[in-house]
């Protein structure tokens, strides 16, 4: 696995943002904005620490997961890495997108998280552009 993290030692809540699409989450949250900062950098002054999260078989992570298995041994990762941050912070959330909306779920059967932000095509049960015009539309409301 790799993390790209964006800590301040003053902020008690904590975001771990997801690959999707084959893409690790530096793809979606940590490229420049018009405003020449990174939604990363905006969570980050917003009091809430990020975590890009690639588990094996993603992004900038090392080795490959072969099996039926992999989804497990993935959140798995997920599930080690916030027992390891719960105590650091009061309140943990979870982003998953499109092909890793499924771990935020797996995690939160087995450890309490404070939310679980889920988008994802399969999810919404939508297609093409529903999906475009969908996602759109939200990330104008954040």
């Amino acid at each position: 696995m790799a993390t790209t993290e964006y800590l301040k030692d003053s902020n008690e809540h904590l975001l771990f943002l997801l690959p999707g699409q084959s893409l690790s989450p530096r793809a979606f949250w940590d490229f420049k904005t018009p405003e020449n900062t990174t939604h990363s950098q905006y969570f980050l002054e917003s009091g809430i620490d990020v975590i890009l999260f690639d588990p094996v078989g993603y992004g900038d992570s090392r080795g490959i997961l072969n099996g039926l298995s992999f989804r497990d041994k993935q959140a798995e990762q997920l599930i080690n890495v916030v027992e390891y941050l719960e105590q650091r912070y009061s309140k943990i959330y979870l982003h998953g997108f499109c092909s890793t909306y499924h771990l935020p779920l797996i995690v939160a059967n087995k450890k309490s998280v404070a939310g679980l932000l889920l988008l994802s095509p399969y999810l919404l049960g939508l297609t093409g552009d529903e999906f475009n015009q969908t996602f759109n539309n939200l990330r104008r409301k954040l």
